[in-house]
């Protein structure tokens, strides 16, 4: 009986063990319709379980069943619509809330199911998928609505590579372009003032340039409308200690002052290798003897130190060094053989008188 109270307290721990390693694991619950419409806007409540304490960007992404790399979307991000494409920056701060209400609107024409991809950022990264929405298409559309033959722009990057220090790829779509060259600025600044913070490469002469510059026939339209080209750019070296949330990337082609536009963007800092200095040489001692580094080298302590033309003449005398105490011992046997000798002649002296 003892026995089986014994395995039944075992699978209560292992029971409480197992429930709290599965309620301590991050999870999200996710609020939306099941259909929307093209062009109407519409709301997710996205909700934190288990997060720890701390203020998270969140990215809700919309994108073709199929192709992955088709964004269908744009979001609210407080003052403006994006792209889902970016993070909205300090959009959940679990100390005060676990829930936020965004408001999102499909933008592209679009019919069937879609993709949602939720990603959650506050240094590390959460990715939760397998979520899917039907899209319907607007009803609303007009023949005397000509708005989509204007041109316009859409940047896309990888939140994880804009990187201080590092070069970095925007992927620059244009929509609507007539068959002309178009040149393109792209620049990013302090969200505060106008200082721009960046350089862009230009392939046509391969060399870096202030983002101030427009890169010369950036795009060459021909009719077809949409294109798509990718463009490197940097930090300026002066801004090599920044990093954060408070900058903007802003484009437009040139003659066409309606493509402006600006959209938040984070920079992480640069990763160093860390580099590890030698450890300094140590020495240790023992009585007469101190042994340096791991040569084998051999110091004598208290060595003394002669000088050369001395050293000669003592090597010349085959004399070394010789003290007053051993001098003394040396002479004394001399005197006392010499006394011996004194004695022996003066007691034969005595005998033979």
């Amino acid at each position: 009986m003892r026995k089986n109270w014994t395995i039944l307290l075992g699978m209560i721990i292992l029971s409480s063990c197992l429930i709290s390693l599965v309620s301590g694991e991050e999870s999200i619950d996710l609020t939306y319709p099941n259909e929307v419409i093209v062009g109407e806007v519409f709301e997710v409540n996205l909700t934190l379980i288990d997060f720890a304490e701390d203020v998270y960007d969140v990215k809700i992404d919309i994108y073709d069943e199929i192709d992955d790399s088709q964004r269908l979307s744009e979001i609210w991000a407080g003052d403006s619509w994006q792209s889902t494409y970016s993070y909205v920056n300090e959009a959940i701060n679990t100390s005060e809330s676990n829930s936020f209400l965004f408001r999102l609107n499909i933008t592209e024409d679009y019919e069937g199911t879609a993709n949602i991809t939720i990603k959650i950022r506050d240094g590390d990264t959460e990715i939760f998928e397998d979520y899917q929405i039907d899209i319907s298409p607007s009803t609303q559309q007009t023949p005397d609505d000509n708005n989509d033959d204007d041109i316009y722009l859409e940047l896309e990057w990888d939140d994880e590579e804009i990187i201080n220090g590092d070069e970095f790829e925007i992927k620059v779509n244009a929509y609507n372009l007539l068959d002309e060259l178009y040149n393109l600025k792209i620049w990013i600044k302090f969200d505060d003032n106008d200082t721009i913070i960046s350089d862009g490469y230009h392939e046509d002469n391969e060399e870096w340039k202030s983002s101030k510059y427009y890169v010369d026939e950036f795009f060459e339209g021909d009719g077809n409308n949409d294109k798509m080209r990718r463009i490197d750019l940097r930090i300026r070296e002066a801004y090599r200690d920044f990093r954060g949330n408070d900058v903007e990337i802003c484009f437009k082609l040139e003659d066409e002052p309606d493509t402006e536009e600006c959209e938040n963007i984070g920079i992480l800092e640069e990763e160093i290798d860390e580099v590890y200095e030698p450890l300094p040489v140590q020495t240790t001692t023992s009585n007469s003897v101190e042994t340096i580094g791991v040569t084998g080298n051999v110091i004598q302590l208290n060595q003394q130190t002669t000088d050369p033309k001395t050293e000669d003449l003592k090597e010349q005398n085959n004399i070394l060094y010789q003290s007053k105490t051993e001098l003394m011992k040396k002479y004394a046997i001399f005197i006392f053989a010499f006394f011996c000798v004194a004695l022996s002649a003066l007691l034969v002296f005595n005998k033979l008188k």
